[in-house]
């Protein structure tokens, strides 16, 4: 009898296993879906936009906001941010999307932007006690962090303002894709990341990027 309970508690829980794998892999084929079609709505967007304005050779920054407001404008925030900032299921990995954020983010909403990527990890934090970053940089370049530095530096400077200290119950922080100029950007990155944060960070470039990111969602 008492090894019929124990069999049946060990099937019990991989069928609870089981079930739990499913819904996630049901979530992130969903979530894949409503990506594709959100990328295409910006795509026609960008297209649109590049088609009335013809791509400056100067000024690229100020051009690449316009296109980004003008994103923003035509689209919900809150379903951007959620394309692009969001827990992977069941777990207490909070996860970004550069190649998405960087289509819509721009000045006028760095505040919005910061302000939903910390109220998530806060959410995450107080469910789970500690949480993992991890972030997909693809085509995150040296102009890139000169054009968003000022959104880094508000994401930091808020991130130093709560209670919860988010350096303390961050157990991991990942960067996948980081660009091939690897030495030069961590060398500009270097001063803003905080201290308890460096020793927790581990750096994938694109040749490890792929098998990783697909762990990561597994």
């Amino acid at each position: 009898m008492k090894h019929n309970c124990v069999y049946n508690f060990r099937f019990l829980t991989k069928i609870k296993y089981i079930e739990t794998y499913i819904k996630l892999f049901i979530s992130i084929i969903e979530m894949n879906n409503d990506n594709n079609d959100l990328l295409n709505k910006i795509q026609k967007l960008q297209n649109e936009y590049y088609n009335e304005n013809n791509k400056n050779i100067l000024f690229k920054n100020t051009q690449k906001f316009e296109c980004a407001n003008t994103i923003s404008t035509n689209i919900d925030m809150e379903i951007l941010l959620k394309h692009c900032i969001y827990v992977i299921p069941n777990t207490n990995k909070v996860y970004l999307e550069y190649n998405v954020l960087k289509t819509f983010v721009q000045p006028s909403n760095y505040h919005v932007c910061v302000t939903y990527f910390i109220d998530i990890i806060d959410n995450v934090v107080k469910k789970y006690g500690c949480f993992e970053a991890h972030a997909n940089m693809t085509n995150f370049t040296v102009s890139a962090l000169h054009r968003y530095i000022d959104l880094i530096k508000l994401f930091l400077s808020e991130c130093l303002r709560r209670e919860s200290g988010f350096a303390k119950v961050n157990m991991k922080t990942v960067i996948y894709n980081f660009p091939n100029s690897f030495d030069q950007l961590y060398r500009l990155l270097l001063p803003f990341i905080d201290v308890d944060i460096r020793g927790k960070m581990t750096i994938y470039t694109k040749t490890n990027s792929v098998e990783k990111l697909r762990e990561l969602f597994l």
